[in-house]
């Protein structure tokens, strides 16, 4: 078995990144200490966690990906969770 980088050769416990509570759609990260979220639909949070992917690859810190979470995302709406 393959490992990504910096990983050892323990057992992993792989979760769905996106998932629902209470009718509201969020995801995880591993930036991210919390869930970001809400979204209105399990769609609307596949495509942002997409778009905040894509921003921590290409360079961006968590904080602007965020931010341009918010501006992309009409349906993004912070909440406690």
């Amino acid at each position: 078995m393959t490992h990504r980088n910096n990983e050892d050769d323990a057992v992993h416990f792989r979760m769905e990144r996106v998932f629902a509570v209470n009718d509201k759609w969020f995801f995880l990260t591993r930036e991210l200490t919390t869930p970001v979220g809400p979204f209105l639909t399990r769609e609307q949070a596949e495509r942002a966690i997409k778009s905040f992917t894509h921003d921590i690859k290409a360079g961006r810190s968590v904080p602007q990906a965020m931010a341009h979470l918010r501006i992309v995302s009409d349906t993004y709406v912070e909440d406690d969770f």
